[in-house]
């Protein structure tokens, strides 16, 4: 039988959508495997409560009862809880860790390097690609140069940094332009703004959540499609797309999570119109995916305007872990989740060597004793 963790939470502004992708993708694993959840708390301490427990209660994280889950870590392949002042107990062996953390630590790199580091599968993107991937400014360098097709063409995009002034981009009369912070997700902190007023706070609002902001031309009328993609074994799977609806100027929080008429309340296996250009879509996700050396599943966003392409972003923790894109292409989400661990397996077995013999500290021991 497998061990797994679901990891789950987040000290960033995605913490909840990772409670209900967490808890979402523990009750879906196949019969062979054992699930084990763990908390990452809004403060960045990881707790557990075995495979069910207070954690695994929605209630529970809703009145806060969560924080008083006892501490947990990794060592040694395994995972221990914290008893008492002193003491560790070993809950469960770990197979890999399926990684549910939106945002912060759980997609920018840092939580895949730590469980790397202790020899912890991870089913998500190692810390370069994840790095890499979370900030949209270097996400825009790389595939610019690549030849992608992207957002701003027309008017280059315009990045800011505190205290820096630079305002070329909309003085010369381009609105409207979308601003958005760097490192955040796809929908929280993005504004779309029409004049020099609704910059100011669009600005504003962005720097509050983000060091460093972003600032490009909308792309007015445009389409969004998503697709979805994960490697195992020798080949890049790709999903079905799918066109995102809403009554907004694009999808933000409210009309993804929120609203039952689009986003993932309405992601039940309705009927859809065919995808424009659903193959080109899929072909540019699978080049990006081995473009960055992904692992596990992403979700890349694109726009379709001017009879353009464009690849938007790519999310490597996405929601719920896209499930839906699968199950319209027809794979159970218990499959992918044990596909997802089975490569993760894989490919901690073939990482690089790191230990190596040597003489130094035998031959220079003078130097420190």
């Amino acid at each position: 039988m497998k061990n797994i963790v679901v990891l789950f939470g987040s000290p960033g502004v995605e913490h909840d959508i990772s409670i209900l992708t967490g808890l979402h993708a523990a009750r879906h694993v196949l019969d062979d495997t054992c699930v084990t959840l763990v908390y990452l708390t809004r403060d960045g301490r990881l707790v557990t409560s075995g495979n069910m427990g207070v954690l695994s209660k929605i209630d529970n994280h809703i009145n806060g009862k969560v924080n008083k889950a006892p501490s947990c870590f990794f060592a040694n392949g395994c995972l221990y809880r914290i008893c008492g002042i002193i003491g560790a107990k070993k809950v469960c062996r770990v197979d890999a860790v399926l990684n549910c953390c939106h945002g912060g630590p759980g997609e920018n790199g840092c939580l895949a390097g730590m469980l790397e580091m202790l020899n912890v599968p991870v089913t998500s993107c190692g810390c370069e690609a994840a790095a890499m991937l979370q900030s949209k400014t270097k996400t825009r360098e790389v595939l610019t140069r690549e030849g992608f097709e992207q957002p701003g063409v027309k008017t280059p995009s315009l990045y800011f940094a505190p205290n820096i002034v630079s305002r070329p981009l909309y003085e010369r009369g381009n609105f409207p332009l979308i601003v958005k912070p760097d490192t955040l997700g796809s929908s929280i902190g993005i504004t779309v703004v029409h004049d020099d007023e609704q910059l100011e706070s669009a600005l504003e609002l962005a720097f509050s959540l983000d060091k460093k902001v972003i600032v490009e031309q909308f792309l007015d009328n445009a389409v969004e499609i998503n697709c979805s993609a994960f490697r195992f074994g020798d080949k890049i799977w790709v999903s079905k797309c799918e066109k995102m609806s809403g009554k907004k100027e694009f999808l933000d929080f409210d009309t993804k999570y929120l609203d039952n008429t689009s986003g993932f309340s309405k992601k039940r296996g309705d009927e859809e119109e065919p995808i424009e250009r659903e193959e080109e879509i899929q072909q540019l996700t699978r080049k990006a995916y081995e473009l960055f050396q992904c692992r596990g599943v992403v979700r890349a966003d694109f726009l379709i305007a001017d009879n353009k392409i464009y690849l938007n972003e790519i999310n490597t923790v996405p929601g719920f872990l896209s499930y839906h894109l699968w199950l319209k292409s027809g794979l159970p989400y218990g499959t992918l989740i044990n596909m997802l661990v089975d490569q993760a397996q894989v490919d901690a077995q073939n990482g690089l060597k790191t230990a190596f013999e040597s003489e130094i500290l035998h031959k220079n021991r003078i130097l420190v004793d």
